[in-house]
């Protein structure tokens, strides 16, 4: 890495120096500064290359995103089909319930009527028949 930033280092040394170290210590402590400064600052190179990092991270990150999108899209898609054909087949089914009650019904009610025709029928005959009774005394009465 290269140095991160500008230390001056005489003027660390000589301050050190005018407050009571020797120049042997003030020399180490000065050369450990720069070491740690160096050690632990980033570079505008150094932020670059982490940018760069970060970018590809995004574009990987992205890229799984769509991928993810698409494969839950494609799960979505299968199931609302399998719901519409579930619902397409219920519907059917109930269609035929009710086609087959409607023709139950319409035999019932053919059958009633028949019946009930059946039953005027009875009850004309019936009718006439007295009519005639009726119409055949009052003939022979007026005779």
């Amino acid at each position: 890495m290269s140095e991160a930033i500008a230390f001056d280092t005489h003027r660390f040394v000589k301050r050190l120096t005018d407050t009571g170290f020797t120049e042997a210590q003030a020399e180490v402590l000065a050369d450990e500064q720069v070491r740690l400064l160096n050690d632990n600052l980033a570079t505008k190179q150094d932020l670059l290359k982490l940018q760069g990092i970060q970018k590809q991270d995004l574009l990987k990150l992205e890229g799984v995103q769509k991928q993810d999108l698409a494969e839950l899209e494609g799960k979505l898609q299968r199931q609302m089909a399998e719901l519409e054909s579930k619902l397409q087949r219920q519907i059917a089914e109930l269609e035929t319930k009710l086609q087959r009650q409607i023709a139950e019904l319409e035999t019932k009610l053919q059958r009633q009527m028949a019946e009930l025709k059946g039953e005027l029928l009875k009850w004309m005959i019936g009718a006439m028949i007295a009519q005639t009774g009726v119409i055949v005394g009052l003939v022979l009465g007026l005779t």
